[in-house]
């Protein structure tokens, strides 16, 4: 897959998909756009996001029954 950092559609619906997921957005993940590109640019979307979940600890809110999840994830971040 061939993404650049300026793809602005790539990393709105990356950040549209953290949020619905992890109740976090790019901004909140620590990386550049061109880190991201370098660490998990040739994942599909939605395998980017379970690896940087995975590597991070990241809890679903689907798993979370709590309102303060999102609290919770972005301290885990």
């Amino acid at each position: 897959m061939s993404i650049s950092s300026s793809n602005s559609d790539y990393f709105e619906l990356l950040s549209g998909h953290l949020k619905a997921m992890y109740c976090i957005d790019f901004d909140d993940t620590g990386y550049t756009k061109e880190e991201w590109l370098a660490q998990f640019g040739e994942l599909e979307l939605d395998d980017a996001i379970e690896e940087y979940a995975q590597k991070y600890a990241l809890i679903p809110l689907n798993e979370v029954t709590t309102v303060s999840s999102c609290e919770f994830n972005l301290q885990s971040v």
